[in-house]
């Protein structure tokens, strides 16, 4: 478990793709611009869901987030 924690923050959270697409603080301001704030106000696993199975749109912009927060 240790050797799988979030490399990017010091929150000391397991670095799955919930922690990376909705809570890491290192990729908020990324999240803020690609992410609808109705996805992020609260973090929550349905939110998260709810993204993933969303319209076209917000799956572009989640794919945005993706490519520039790798880019970071």
């Amino acid at each position: 478990r240790e050797e799988r924690l979030c490399k990017s923050c010091d929150t000391e959270e397991l670095d799955d793709e919930f922690h990376f697409v909705m809570e890491c603080p290192n990729y908020d301001n990324i999240r803020n611009k690609f992410i609808p704030q109705k996805y992020t106000s609260v973090r929550s696993v349905f939110n998260y869901c709810q993204l993933l199975s969303g319209n076209k749109t917000a799956l572009l912009n989640l794919s945005k987030f993706i490519k520039v927060s790798k880019m970071a």
